[in-house]
Order: C-alpha cells, then structure tokens, then sequence
C-alpha cells in the first residue's frame, strides 16, 4: 500500500489500520520464474520501415536485474552518455546537427532487463554515420571512463531529480511504486566510485550483447 500526496498522516495511518489490518496475511509465496532468457553470443539486427517524419537508431544491451550490483554504474554511464546537453551523445550529434535528439534509458525490472541507447534523425538524411557514431562511443566508453568532473555532475542531477520528484505527488508515488516492485526503492548514487576504485561494468555494452534497431 502506497499513499503519495498531502494528507493528514495520523489520520491515514488510523484508516489504514482500520480497513487494512483485517485482511489476512496471504499463506503462498510468490512462486520463482525459473525461465532465463539464454545469454546472446552475437549482434542481433531489427530494421523497422514506416510512415513518419523522423528516423530513431537504437542500440539495446541487455543487462541484469535492476537491484545487480551494477545497476547504478550503468545509470552513472547512460547519463554521462545521454545527458542533454552535457552527455557525450549530445555533444558529438546533436550540436553537430548530425542527430536531433539523443533517448537513453534501462528499461527497470526484477529480471534481466533491457538498456535503450538511441538517437532521432531527420527523415531522409543518411543513419550510417549516426549509427557508427553511437556505437563508438558507447562501445568504447571503457577506453574513456568518466572523469571526476562527469561524475560529480551526474551525481548533483541525480540528488536534483530525486529533490524535484519530492515536489510532485504523482511522480513520487510512481517512482516509489517501482521500487517497491524491485524489492528494494534506497538510493545508491552516494556510492558509485570513480572507475579507479570501482570497475564499471563495461562487458555489458559488447557487440555481442548488442540489438542493433532501425526504424526509418
């Protein structure tokens, strides 16, 4: 049970012991998914035509679940690379006009998951550079990790964004609901290390662990 917003907690809390402290404590427990999605050994390509007036290039690594140990590193390097207008995407495509727009997300989940990394071009112009482009940046992140400087940064975006959604009862209510799925909703920024320290897990974003997705 989740309450988000501004409400009376005393009040709340009574209601919910009321209405709630009567249903009993279910005896199952929730049964393992003992399906694993094989590890990829090789690309996999996805070419997509449609009517539109833009074109998006995506490249997704799958990742492991995202309570793994190194769900926060990825965060750290989707935002060093995706950050509009400070990631290293942006900078290379957008402010050189050769992209207009940069996506990158994990897609969240308990099981293994799915990391989107894409660019929006304009409909009619040439996708082979942008695609060469995303790949050799995001593949070759780990002969260029972070600097102090990218980390700090990200770091201070993540304590604004966590600040903001504590403003916006909807937001908040959402993001905590996630995590509750997730089993565990703490916050691990404070504790990424620079890769001096803490090697990032670069072996997650391989050609052979690569969907390589077109849609024009």
């Amino acid at each position: 049970l989740l309450v988000a917003g501004k409400f009376d907690e005393a009040r709340t809390l009574a209601m919910i012991g009321k209405y709630f402290s009567v249903i009993p404590k279910p005896t199952r427990e929730l049964p393992v998914l003992w399906t694993v999605e094989p590890t990829q050994d090789g690309e996999r390509q996805v070419f997509v035509r449609r009517k539109g007036d833009i074109q998006i290039i995506a490249l997704g690594y799958k990742l492991p679940s995202s309570i793994h140990p190194d769900a926060n590193a990825v965060d750290f390097i989707n935002t060093t690379l995706t950050d509009s207008p400070t990631g290293r995407l942006h900078k290379a495509l957008v402010e050189t006009g050769k992209a207009a727009q940069i996506i990158g997300f994990p897609l969240p989940g308990r099981d293994g998951i799915l990391h989107l990394i894409g660019a929006v071009v304009k409909k009619g112009e040439d996708i082979a550079p942008v695609q060469a482009v995303l790949i050799k940046i995001v593949e070759g992140f780990g002969d260029n990790p972070p600097t102090m400087e990218e980390m700090e940064r990200v770091r201070k975006a993540a304590a604004n964004s966590a600040e903001r959604s504590m403003n916006n009862h909807e937001s908040i209510g959402v993001a905590l609901s996630e995590y509750i799925a997730l089993g565990d909703w703490r916050l691990f920024s404070k504790t990424v290390t620079t890769p001096q320290k803490q090697p990032l897990p670069m072996c997650r974003l391989a050609p052979a662990n690569i969907i390589d997705a077109t849609i024009a």
